[in-house]
């Protein structure tokens, strides 16, 4: 017995499913091992093997993409290998089905007679036919659904397509999250994965309330700039995210920026809940814990409206680690800092956060999809089917490349000129 080669090895089928099952058990173990985030409760050696072996982000390390790539290497030389010899058989090339010595013979009363209830038959079954004279011979080629037989090619093609769809949006795409306060612009670039030299600007924003006062919306209106050139804008909202060419910005969050200055004159913009240190000799620190639009002083914690009537700032100030000081301030109103100094929150900007998603590879990965179902189609219901018959010049006929019983009952219409298989029963 000749031994296959490596590349035929490779290249068989057994070996397209061992990948596929290998890639789905790996998938399985991504959707049970935490992703994109440190295990920081695990042991040195566990925490090492997630940034070695990248098991925190399975889907993006190397060696899960190079089985996608094997696989894809192994899909596609499948698909060269199949792809003449199916070609040579829909195109009607492929040599016809032989006429084995043990096929039923008929003998009809004249040629005339057998080539008209040979076609009559072949109609009658809804197959089409190409005919042609062979040394006197008339030869039939009979087929039907033959552009079934690309359903397994399709399927082939659709893996390859889902494939290099999500490997491309995997290298080429971004995802992340983008804070942009009212009146300013964020430019995407390498931090979220990608440079695309697109701008993000928040012209305005505000919330929208029922008449019980809950929320019903939050709306951005977004401006898309490349280069100083406008783009896009949209009014993006919780269900109605910003599309441009693959980009897409959801409504994700929203708060409020705190502008807030020493007594030095030195200024920062915070964010709710960050810790600003002013002094780290000391560990000096501010922390604005809340934005109050209009401030009751007997329910601190909750804003009479959404107005901003009388803004005050949540804040604690620390020393050394420990709280030193916390209360409320108003715009304007000085805070006192452990030894000697002051800060005062001059205001507050609205910001939206947006979650980013740019993945070039769903258009791909679409086709290939529509391509699956196309392919699985084919294959379930539409059975491709070749046979051949030829008649001689004394009306003596043959057929190949039935199985003998359907062979039989093919031959007993035609020598009675039936058109259905129940009549010739």
């Amino acid at each position: 017995m000749k031994q296959k080669t490596f590349w035929q090895r490779f290249t068989s089928m057994n070996t397209g499913i061992a990948l596929l099952l290998l890639i789905a058990a790996l998938a399985v173990v991504g959707t049970l091992i935490p992703q994109e985030r440190a295990v920081s409760s695990a042991s040195p050696l566990v925490q090492m093997l997630y940034q070695t072996v990248g098991l925190g982000d399975l889907y993006h390390a190397w060696w899960f993409r190079g089985l996608l790539g094997l696989l894809s290497l192994n899909v596609l030389a499948c698909m060269v290998r199949q792809f003449p010899a199916l070609w040579r058989r829909t195109s009607l090339q492929e040599p016809w089905p032989s006429l084995k010595e043990t096929s039923p013979q008929v003998v009809l009363p004249s040629r005339e007679q057998a080539v008209y209830n040979v076609e009559r038959v072949l109609q009658a079954d809804g197959f089409a036919w190409k005919k042609q004279e062979i040394e006197g011979r008339l030869v039939w080629l009979a087929y039907r659904r033959r552009w079934a037989a690309w359903g397994t090619f399709l399927a082939h093609l659709s893996v390859l397509l889902i494939t290099a769809g999500g490997l491309y949006g995997s290298l080429a795409g971004m995802q992340g999250e983008l804070s942009v306060p009212v009146g300013e612009r964020r430019l995407l670039d390498e931090t979220w994965g990608a440079a695309t030299g697109l701008e993000i600007e928040l012209a305005d924003f505000r919330t929208e309330y029922y008449e019980n006062g809950q929320v019903s919306d939050w709306i951005s209106d977004v401006i898309v700039r490349k280069d100083g050139r406008e783009l896009a804008r949209q009014l993006v909202k919780v269900n109605q995210p910003l599309d441009l060419d693959g980009l897409r910005l959801y409504q994700s969050f929203y708060g409020q920026m705190i502008d807030a200055q020493l007594g030095t004159g030195m200024k920062q913009r915070l964010a709710e809940r960050q810790v600003w240190v002013v002094e780290p000799t000391r560990q000096v620190a501010v922390q604005v814990m809340r934005y109050i639009p209009d401030f009751d002083p007997l329910r601190p914690m909750v804003s009479r409206s959404t107005e901003a009537r009388n803004p005050h700032f949540l804040y604690v100030v620390y020393e050394n680690g420990r709280q030193s000081d916390w209360g409320a301030a108003a715009t304007g109103q000085e805070v006192k800092l452990p030894g000697g100094g002051s800060v005062v929150f001059t205001g507050a900007v609205p910001f939206s956060g947006f979650q980013i998603k740019l993945d070039p590879g769903i258009p791909i990965v679409f086709t290939g999809f529509i391509l699956l179902v196309f392919g699985f189609f084919a294959g379930l219901y539409g059975k491709t089917k070749y046979f051949s018959c030829q008649v001689d010049a004394k009306g003596n006929l043959a057929v190949g490349g039935l199985g003998k019983a359907e062979e039989e009952v093919f031959c007993r219409r035609i020598r009675e000129g039936k058109e259905t298989a129940k009549e010739a029963v």
